[in-house]
């Protein structure tokens, strides 16, 4: 599925070193390791998905600011069991780098794989008191994610941002509003099939949003942020922003 990624970004550009020291923890939920930031005792939870490289402090970060945001615990899980794909293959350029991204997408980076470990940390969450959950996604994790809003979803609403594997098809299981964030690096032919079968379903289709950032780069708001470049940085904001008034309507936090 490596071949798959829709934006050439993915394969080009490399996380980024950030200053920022994360605010949260980490805990054990559903035998899954997780950092998260916000009230243990919240009875709302939003789950979030972080792209190829795994834990990086500007997508803590972005998880931070989304709790302090809407006032409500947000947890990311490490869906790679502490292998994320290693940095040193950016770009994967060579067939040695390529076969590193296959095999990594084929285990622990599969979207099925992460899926299944959505949803053991979404039953865990609601076992333990919570009665709402919203989800987001970056890069990759827009994937798995998608995978899990579909019919019987644990999860109330849902926010891509910059996606990866795009696939038209998928929008039509999609049951729960969606909102889309993306870069100027996505398809943009793809995207907006993908959004014109969104809207075909009448049950959510004034409820979702969509917001383009022409001048930002496919992983701004993850491991590949520049959040010393003034631009990445406002749009950096802007989209947690954007995310987290998107999740204090349709979870109504």
């Amino acid at each position: 599925m490596a071949s798959s990624i829709t934006s050439p970004a993915c394969c080009t550009i490399p996380p980024v070193a950030a200053d920022y020291v994360p605010k949260g923890k980490m805990q054990n939920i559903g035998g899954v390791q997780c950092y998260t930031i916000g009230h243990d005792d919240c009875k709302k939870a939003i789950v979030g998905i972080f792209d190829v490289f795994g834990y990086w402090p500007s997508t803590q970060q972005g998880a931070d600011i989304l709790a302090a945001m809407t006032d409500t615990r947000v947890i990311l899980p490490d869906f790679f069991a502490g292998n994320p794909l290693p940095q040193e293959v950016v770009p994967w350029d060579t067939p040695e780098k390529k076969a590193t991204v296959d095999q990594f997408v084929a285990n622990q980076g599969s979207p099925v794989k992460c899926r299944d470990t959505l949803l053991t940390v979404a039953n865990a969450l609601q076992e333990s008191g919570v009665t709402t959950l919203g989800l987001y996604g970056l890069c990759w994790g827009s994937k798995g994610a998608i995978m899990a809003c579909g019919k019987g979803t644990p999860f109330s609403a849902f926010v891509q941002i910059h996606p990866s594997f795009v696939d038209p098809q998928d929008a039509n299981q999609i049951c729960i509003p969606m909102a889309s964030f993306t870069s100027k690096d996505e398809p943009q032919e793809i995207l907006e099939q993908f959004y014109k079968n969104l809207h075909a379903n009448p049950d959510i289709a004034s409820k979702c949003i969509t917001h383009h950032y022409p001048n930002n780069h496919h992983g701004f708001a993850g491991a590949r942020a520049k959040l010393q470049d003034p631009e990445n940085y406002a749009s950096f904001r802007d989209v947690y922003k954007r995310a987290a008034d998107f999740f204090l309507e349709r979870l109504a936090l």
